[in-house]
């Protein structure tokens, strides 16, 4: 059975936009698979060149290793609106930073 959903544009039931639907959301879900892949290969790399730390063996595998991203940069850009004073920023920061398990201390402790 042919399934019907609202058309946007014209405001009538068509066929069209359930497949588009369909087809986006099976898009999405292995875009999503993909990404968890190519993070599952840059971990397993990034092991490698840890565990062997042979240049050859690194610079083979380098090419797989996704950068990860710094959490102070992104702690920053999720709550620094351009209006929060530095106090703000700070508490934010240190709260979020303790969600995640870390900490900001001196490099001598």
């Amino acid at each position: 059975m042919t399934e019907f959903a609202p058309c946007p544009a014209f405001g009538i039931e068509c066929q069209y936009v359930a497949e588009v639907d369909r087809l986006s959301a099976e898009n999405e879900r292995l875009i999503e698979q993909h990404e968890a892949f190519r993070q599952e290969v840059s971990d397993a790399a990034e092991h490698l060149c840890k565990f062997y730390g042979v240049p050859i063996v690194m610079q083979q595998l380098e090419r797989f290793i996704i950068a990860k991203p710094d959490p102070l940069e992104e702690i920053i850009k999720r709550n620094y609106a351009g209006s929060m004073s530095p106090p703000q920023i700070a508490y934010a920061i240190r709260t979020e930073l303790d969600e995640r398990g870390l900490e900001i201390r001196e490099k001598s402790e």
